[in-house]
């Protein structure tokens, strides 16, 4: 699955490489997408501040429910089946339980939301599926424990970084990596020590 900047999503079947189906619904241009529940249904983010699922179990790939949020999704991850937890332009991650009518929404503050500050990426933890990365518009990556909805850490780099960028974990969880332009940071998650930059 691939979102666009023209607000489509285009599906392409795995064994065969043609493309199944264009889906549209979005207003502006798709931000994030994944796959979730086994790979039965895709969960996309717009522009327009939307979550679509879409329901791909049967020939017709169809929009099932749309979320709306507060502000513009940036990235998405799916801690748990029935959950969609997405950072947003406005500094906030928010969870969202697809299951129920409305999707219900949760939401954490990352770093009591600093002015200006967005949160450009998401990844979880491997191995715990309860802590995230965050990386936010200044550079910096916050470890935010999802049970309690704050951020229980702050990896900050040794230089001042900006830009489009991405955060992830290394298979083990022991190492958090994040880029900013063409810059990256690589952190020992445990001690919070910068390994490499």
């Amino acid at each position: 699955v691939v979102g666009y900047a023209n607000a489509t999503l285009q599906v392409w079947n795995e064994s065969t490489w043609r493309k199944r189906q264009n889906l549209l619904g979005h207003g502006t241009k798709v931000s994030a997408v994944i796959i979730v529940d086994g790979g039965s249904h895709i969960v996309s983010a717009g522009g327009d501040r939307c979550l679509k699922l879409w329901d791909m179990q049967k020939s017709i790939i169809r929009c099932s429910a749309t979320i709306r949020c507060q502000s513009t999704a940036t990235a998405l991850c799916n801690p748990e089946e029935g959950v969609i937890l997405s950072s947003h332009v406005d500094g906030r991650l928010r969870t969202h339980e697809t299951r129920r009518s409305q999707g219900s929404q949760s939401e954490i503050v990352v770093r009591d939301g600093a002015p200006g500050m967005s949160v450009k990426s998401i990844a979880l933890h491997p191995r715990n599926s309860n802590i995230a990365a965050a990386l936010s518009s200044d550079g910096q990556v916050d470890l935010v424990d999802l049970r309690v909805g704050r951020s229980v850490e702050v990896l900050a780099p040794h230089s001042q970084r900006t830009g489009e960028g991405n955060v992830a974990w290394a298979p083990s969880g022991k190492y958090v990596a994040a880029t900013a332009g063409s810059m990256v940071a690589i952190w020992d998650a445990a001690t919070g020590v910068v390994e490499k930059e």
